[in-house]
């Protein structure tokens, strides 16, 4: 997975952002949080990021094409606003997957917060320690269950 970092002021703040979500299970973000995080080594001083994956209704990328590009089930909305508030968002270009370009470039990357979190500069979850990354998950598990309070009510598609 290559990670591009676009320059997009990202929507406005009254714009809507949707994430999609399996079973919308906090852990599941978090694996996949930590799946990805050295992808975004070229992006981060630390050595990557953890992060969720979040797309914009702005620019002619309407919630329909957003939704047809998904693979899973469910989704919520939220604000920019209410997002951008509470955490920093990214925005990028992820390649090497089946969403479509015109969708990819309404995608943004939230990261998550990992306060209190001192990782080396070469850390890489794949070769962490269980007991290590039971910590990390714990710290992410918080960022993560705050950030899909914002999405909230779920909706299936």
């Amino acid at each position: 997975m290559q990670i591009i970092l676009r320059r997009d002021p990202g929507p406005a703040d009254d714009e809507t952002v949707l994430i999609h979500m399996g079973a919308g299970a906090a852990d599941v973000a978090v694996a996949a949080a930590l799946r990805n995080y050295r992808s975004y080594r070229g992006l981060s001083s630390r050595g990557g990021e953890f992060t969720v994956s979040v797309f914009a209704v702005m620019a002619g990328v309407t919630e329909a094409m957003i939704l047809d590009a998904m693979p899973h089930p469910q989704f919520g909305r939220a604000r920019f606003a209410a997002v951008r508030d509470r955490f920093a968002l990214l925005p990028t270009t992820v390649l090497g997957t089946p969403v479509p370009d015109e969708v990819m470039a309404a995608h943004f990357d939230v990261v998550l917060p990992a306060a209190g979190l001192v990782l080396p500069p070469d850390f890489d979850p794949s070769e962490a320690e269980d007991e290590d990354l039971d910590g990390i998950r714990a710290v992410l598990i918080a960022s993560v269950a705050e950030l899909l309070a914002l999405f909230e009510p779920r909706f299936r598609r």
